[in-house]
């Protein structure tokens, strides 16, 4: 990547996304202080996530996808807080997200599916804002944070979430497949869903019984490897009630 970019001090944006380049991500890059947004995804960045992307204080858009990455989640990218896209999929970032990433509170989509993270999901429960969040195939584990019920899309699946799901969906998307539940979603206290996948899991008896159908939507059961003959009974009694907008409901491959 030529030096010369340096020059480029007004930039207000920079895609450099899928050019097969390798090595450290350039230092000259934080010189660039006006810049509001920075996709650098699909190259073989290597080493820790650069310090200098701290004084990138106007960066609205950080897109590091698809590169080689590693270390932990730098605290000092909490610091960025006009950041509105943060993705960091699909690296070899790894370790425990921090809780620091609740000082992003304009962020409004947050993208750690597919790296090498694990433990507990902090509740990130100061970004308000937030529309989307991907953190599916890895290794998070323990209880669901509570901050993912008011999330309008939420892919968690492919983890090792445990603990009951009775409250979960009220995005318009939530994906639970793969995960350690043992109780299936019953009820949203918010926004009711339209789309809601579960297949995976360990549900049993009646976990998801309260108003799967809705004479509204259309209501695609997938319901596969049941059990039991009472297990999952009532999943398509059409009543009014909870998850009246939902479109389409898989429940495959449940308690195997």
């Amino acid at each position: 990547l030529p030096y010369t970019l340096a020059r480029l001090t007004k930039l207000k944006e920079l895609y450099l996304r899928n050019n097969g380049f390798k090595g450290r991500l350039p230092d000259f890059i934080g010189g660039l202080t006006n810049l509001e947004k920075l996709m650098v995804s699909k190259n073989n960045w290597e080493g820790p996530i650069p310090t200098f992307l701290s004084k990138l204080k106007k960066l609205k858009y950080l897109g590091l996808r698809e590169t080689a990455f590693e270390g932990n989640i730098p605290t000092f990218l909490a610091t960025l807080d006009k950041l509105t896209y943060l993705s960091l999929s699909e690296t070899r970032l790894s370790g425990e997200v921090p809780k620091a990433l609740n000082a992003l509170v304009s962020l409004k989509e947050l993208y750690i599916n597919s790296a090498w993270f694990y433990g507990p999901l902090p509740n990130l429960s100061s970004l308000k804002k937030l529309t989307l969040i991907d953190l599916a195939d890895k290794f998070f584990s323990g209880p669901v944070p509570s901050f993912l019920l008011r999330v309008p899309v939420v892919s968690m699946g492919g983890n090792y979430f445990s603990g009951s799901a009775t409250a979960l969906p009220c995005a318009d998307h939530f994906t639970l497949v793969g995960n350690c539940l043992s109780a299936g979603p019953t009820k949203c206290g918010g926004p009711a869903a339209q789309k809601t996948t579960a297949e995976c899991n360990k549900f049993c008896g009646t976990a998801m019984a309260a108003g799967a159908c809705s004479g509204k939507g259309v209501c695609m059961p997938d319901v596969e490897k049941i059990p039991s003959a009472d297990a999952f009974a009532p999943i398509c009694k059409c009543e009014k009630g909870y998850w009246a907008s939902h479109k389409k409901l898989r429940c495959s491959n449940n308690n195997t």
